[in-house]
């Protein structure tokens, strides 16, 4: 396995997430943030399972430690529940957008946990690369969109600031996944049952959440909207299914930063998307702000290839 190919899976987890982003961004809208979250978390678990009897014969990865659980199952509650439940308020809120725009900050925040957590220092390169990527979502959050009329398109602040706490648990919850998965072994099998487990817990939190705000009547209604259970439908194979199973198996073979340096390529790519089928008008200034946080983003965690060891 090559440096090469986690590249490429992270580069694919990052167009997993594009299509993600879309359909449960059009799934909100029609049926609520809630009822997305535990929608989309029951299929992927319903087809992580279905993956896990196939590749492993085991519906469920009962060969992990309970330490391998323990901290998979934080990951799922702080980056599949918490994360999300902000990120997915975020989009109906701000739209799609400007709520992967603000995903650009989840790398910067892996770190900065990475340094207190695990010790990891920060050096020269990787503060100037932070404040570049700021700087790049600020000047993006900055300019007011507007729509196919000329009319600017308001921002919440309120969907800003539940973005930021999105990203916040997903580079939080990318460290605790990279630790709970030590010790295993290595392969797209294992990243798929760790998926799974993170898949469990976020639907148990998201199940009590529904319960507590006494939303399951509203969560069995939601299921009858058939266009937006599509979507929805969609948006759990691209996203929680394959582009988080990608993700977990690249931060197997690279390291988490980069990774997530290349999925965070999600809002250059969901540019042209924007502009095709939304008829938003994308000024060179977002435009510029977008490839500013990506390459602030890449400065931070761009690391040179390992040598290649010599033949024998």
């Amino acid at each position: 396995m090559t440096l090469y190919e986690g590249n490429f899976l992270a580069l694919g987890a990052a167009f997993c997430w594009t299509a993600s982003t879309l359909f449960f961004s059009e799934a909100g809208r029609r049926i609520g943030s809630l009822p997305v979250n535990v929608i989309r978390l029951a299929l992927a678990l319903v087809f992580l399972s279905v993956y896990g009897r196939v590749a492993r014969g085991l519906w469920l990865p009962t060969d992990f430690s309970r330490e391998n659980w323990f901290w998979l199952s934080l990951s799922g509650f702080v980056g599949f529940f918490l994360g999300d439940l902000f990120l997915f308020r975020a989009m109906v809120l701000i739209g799609p957008r400007l709520s992967s725009l603000l995903m650009a900050l989840a790398p910067p925040i892996a770190a900065l946990t990475s340094w207190l957590w695990m010790n990891e220092t920060l050096g020269l390169r990787e503060i100037l690369g932070m404040m570049i990527t700021i700087v790049g979502v600020g000047w993006v959050v900055l300019e007011r969109p507007v729509n196919s009329d000329g009319q600017a398109i308001r921002v919440s602040p309120v969907g800003v600031l539940l973005a930021i706490l999105g990203a916040a648990g997903q580079g939080v919850g990318l460290v605790m996944s990279k630790q709970g998965m030590l010790n295993s072994s290595p392969g797209l099998s294992t990243a798929m049952a760790s998926t799974q487990i993170r898949a469990i817990t976020g639907l148990s939190a998201f199940l009590l959440l529904s319960l507590f705000m006494r939303r399951l009547r509203k969560l069995v209604l939601a299921t009858r909207n058939l266009p937006a259970l599509g979507l929805t439908t969609g948006g759990a194979i691209a996203g929680p299914f394959l582009g988080v199973a990608f993700l977990m198996r690249a931060i197997q073979i690279i390291p988490a930063g980069v990774a997530q340096t290349i999925t965070a390529t999600v809002p250059v790519l969901i540019l042209p998307v924007l502009i095709l089928f939304y008829k938003e008008r994308i000024s060179w200034r977002a435009a510029l702000g977008a490839v500013i946080a990506v390459g602030g983003i890449s400065l931070l965690f761009l690391h040179p290839l390992p040598p290649t060891p010599p033949s024998e």
